[in-house]
């Protein structure tokens, strides 16, 4: 058995994954941290509190980069620009 190698995520599916959480995700402040409610965008609670706001959206930004790169999340062609402010 071989271990496939995960492809590198390109800087567009990072932006764009970055500009999803920030804009679609809910995000709540606990006394514990920041954590990032997905479930409205891939049907997921992303649980990992933490401290700093900023760094809550990057790890939920990286979840959602990660399934546009493997194609686990497809939008079409116009959804950024229908959905997203820019």
């Amino acid at each position: 058995m071989t271990k496939e190698k995960t492809p590198k995520i390109s800087k567009q599916n990072i932006d764009l994954a970055r500009q999803i959480v920030e804009q679609k995700a809910e995000i709540t402040e606990w006394p514990n941290g920041f954590d990032v409610d997905m479930i409205g965008i891939i049907g997921v609670r992303h649980e990992s509190p933490q401290k700093d706001k900023k760094k809550a959206i990057e790890e939920a930004a990286a979840i959602v980069a990660g399934m546009l790169q493997r194609g686990e999340l497809v939008l079409s062609d116009t959804w950024a620009a229908d959905n997203l402010k820019t």
